[in-house]
């Protein structure tokens, strides 16, 4: 299973790093766009946006946390 995780990306960067590393150990998958370990996939031919979404296809489940931090919608 691939669970897609996304967030503000300043302010949470802790909260998604302890979640990826909770659900590698459960044998899920996280996908991440800030993540080394991440199997996020760069689509070098597409803007950012278009890459989050080809990403967030790929997936099983997406994940969405949120705090006071909002980022364009």
């Amino acid at each position: 299973m691939r669970v897609f995780i996304s967030s503000s990306v300043y302010d949470l960067i802790d909260i998604r790093a302890e979640l990826a590393e909770q659900l590698r150990a459960i044998g899920i998958t996280p996908v991440l766009s800030d993540d080394k370990l991440s199997d996020f996939r760069v689509q070098h031919d597409v803007n950012s946006i278009e890459t989050c979404l080809v990403n967030v296809d790929s997936c099983d489940e997406f994940l969405l946390i949120l705090d006071q931090r909002m980022g364009l919608l």
